[in-house]
């Protein structure tokens, strides 16, 4: 058995709460183009496409998917839900690959950790209008309206912290 499934029954056995750490789902941008997408304002969403160039990391002990893919991907699940990967290329540095979402969204991601430059945006299609992301200029648009959300990616990590105590308290937030 794999790790996490250990870990899952070591916290149920001891009657742990655990929470995993995807903190991006807190960031402002991201829970922006949540309400976008609940009210329906692009219409139906038709794809999506994740890009994240980030430098750092150890592609030899973690490869680029568990150094950053794992952020994107689950941002793609939380605003799409399941779905499974559909084709993928890549290596420890770089990684491209395509997921097909129970919904019927499609979702491409590109991981780098090779370039030194850093980039962590998205972009979705609907039928009415698009979304794009830049998360860490923390911009993002709904066709031609453009929004500038505040903070930094220190009030997401209290944000986080926030919410796991909010749940070890029994305040479901």
């Amino acid at each position: 058995a794999g790790a996490i499934p250990r870990l899952l029954q070591e916290a149920e056995d001891k009657g742990l709460l655990i929470m995993m750490g995807n903190n991006l789902r807190l960031h402002p941008c991201v829970q922006q183009v949540k309400q976008w997408l609940g009210a329906g304002d692009i219409g139906e969403p038709l794809w999506a496409n994740f890009t994240c160039a980030v430098e750092g990391g150890d592609p030899a002990r973690d490869g680029v998917i568990l150094n950053v893919g794992s952020h994107e991907v689950d941002i793609a699940r939380y605003f799409f839900g399941p779905g499974c990967c559909m084709s993928a290329y890549g290596g420890p540095r770089t990684a491209f690959f395509v997921m097909l979402h129970d919904s019927g969204v499609q979702s491409s991601f590109f991981l780098d950790l090779a370039t030194p430059h850093r980039i962590r945006e998205f972009w979705i299609a609907g039928t009415e209008k698009n979304i794009g992301v830049d998360l860490d200029g923390r911009r993002m648009s709904l066709g031609t309206e453009a929004k500038q959300a505040p903070g930094s990616y220190e009030d997401d990590y209290l944000n986080e912290m926030r919410a796991f105590i909010d749940r070890i308290k029994g305040r479901f937030a």
